[in-house]
């Protein structure tokens, strides 16, 4: 059993040195400051002779066997706490950084644990669908790649991207599914995600699309083909004023 002294009084920890890390005090009365800093400990504010040294032993067994921490909610709390250590003692201090480190090494082996493979890397919205993206080896500048989530594989896309007297400019070319057939709406949200993924991830000031019909938000550049101006998604987006 560890014991140590808080506020001019004994305090009682279970399962050790463990417990202590952990905040496991044993079931007593708690007050003010001592509840608060073990709401999310597993400690639970109890009437007095609700369970003491004279309980029989199953319910302080029962009492011990508590389920594993939710450890984002210890994670919060432990950064909530020491964002303002001034306010809790030193001990109390070095519990809730121990607690911190032991909240964020469980939350690592449990992502490691569930081998779910990485989300891509940029994404965005539109029309209300969540759409992801990548960087790719296309052209001299790279590249991105852009397709909706849970769309077949092939169906996407690609933006190769290249300098010119603006500066850099995404010109884009639409894959399609032998699987599924993307609609015009879809098409067009695809193009204008892929637009705002190139404008704030690689700056170019305009994105390119050949097309026979022009795809919503674009503006025709020649024949046969479309712009999306990144000053337009700037100010759609109220980044910019807009025009008088």
């Amino acid at each position: 059993e560890v014991v140590s002294i808080e506020a001019g009084r004994l305090v009682h920890w279970r399962g050790g040195l463990q417990g202590w890390r952990q905040g496991r005090r044993r079931l007593e009365p708690l007050s003010g400051r001592e509840s608060e800093a073990a709401a999310v400990s597993g400690v639970a504010e109890i009437e007095d002779g609700a369970i003491g040294a004279d309980a029989p032993e199953q319910q302080l067994a029962l009492a011990e066997e508590e389920a594993a921490p939710p450890w984002e909610a210890v994670l919060l709390r432990a950064n909530e706490v020491l964002s303002d250590p001034l306010r809790w003692g030193e001990r109390e201090v070095e519990r809730w950084q121990l607690r911190r480190r032991e909240a964020e090494e469980a939350l690592l082996e449990a992502f490691v644990a569930s081998d779910a493979p990485p989300e891509p890397p940029l994404r965005t919205r539109e029309g209300g669908a969540r759409v992801w993206g990548e960087t790719t080896p296309e052209g001299p500048h790279g590249g991105l790649r852009v397709w909706f989530e849970g769309a077949p594989a092939g169906e996407a896309v690609r933006l190769a991207l290249l300098p010119s007297e603006h500066g850099l400019i995404a010109h884009a070319r639409v894959e399609r599914s032998e699987l599924a057939s993307l609609t015009s709406w879809g098409e067009d949200a695809l193009l204008k995600a892929s637009a705002r993924l190139a404008l704030y991830h690689h700056r170019v000031v305009a994105l390119q699309v050949a097309s026979t019909r022009g795809p919503a938000g674009f503006r025709p550049s020649s024949p046969g083909w479309w712009v999306r101006w990144g000053r337009d998604i700037e100010r759609e987006e109220r980044w910019l004023r807009p025009k008088a």
